[in-house]
């Protein structure tokens, strides 16, 4: 879903951010997406006005505790979460 976001603002003209704690793929995901990889996570809160986690539901909560303290106050949150098998 985190990808797809990425093309789908993209395709709206948006300029995208994104953090991968993995950091496996991140190349890859310039390439094909045209966002900027940025870190540390507290960053990106720091910087966005639209923030959307997309992450496995068993994190959720783990994400929203470490970058809800850094989102803008007038900042939109959202999440794409799901159940991953």
């Amino acid at each position: 879903m985190g990808q797809w976001a990425l093309n789908l603002f993209k395709n709206f003209g948006y300029k995208n951010l994104y953090f991968n704690a993995r950091r496996d793929n991140y190349k890859d995901i310039e390439e094909k997406t045209g966002a900027k990889f940025i870190k540390p996570l507290k960053e990106i809160a720091k910087l966005c006005d639209l923030i959307i986690i997309s992450v496995p539901i068993s994190n959720t909560l783990e994400v929203i505790d470490k970058i809800g303290p850094y989102i803008k106050k007038k900042a939109i949150f959202s999440d794409f979460t799901s159940v991953k098998n």
